[in-house]
């Protein structure tokens, strides 16, 4: 937590600092739900300085653990970052069906937010709105 406050900061280097920390204090502890987060913070570091790449790898990494833990709120979550990263980059392809399995698990889940949903529908390219049957 303390790397996302330093992140709103503007604090990068004092962010990694942290993140860092945590994910050896995870990783130690063998705390899976600690190393999910570090993970997608590390993801959205690496986003913010344009290593959309590496962003990919980290919240893919954090993707494997959310599915581990059976997190579907963690599993959406983390689809939906990586298919905005996806999206940013100029991949529609590979965002549209990261888009279509959050939607799905967002729908499936019952703690699932309305707002949840909309961020998920908000990121769909045009042609996959389509695709849902909403003209």
């Amino acid at each position: 937590e303390l790397a996302r406050k330093l992140r709103g900061e503007s604090d990068a280097p004092a962010a990694h600092r942290a993140v860092e920390e945590a994910m050896l204090v995870a990783r130690a502890t063998r705390d899976a739900p600690l190393i999910m987060r570090a993970l997608k913070v590390q993801g959205e570091l690496a986003r913010d300085e344009d290593k959309l790449e590496n962003a990919v790898q980290l919240y893919a990494e954090a993707l494997a653990v959310a599915r581990s833990l059976s997190d579907p709120l963690a599993v959406a979550h983390t689809l939906r970052h990586i298919a905005d990263i996806h999206e940013v980059a100029g991949r529609p392809d590979l965002a549209l069906p990261e888009y279509e399995e959050a939607l799905r698990t967002y729908e499936s889940t019952s703690g699932a937010k309305p707002g949840d949903v909309a961020n998920a529908f908000r990121g769909l390219p045009l042609e996959a709105h389509r695709h849902h049957g909403h003209s």
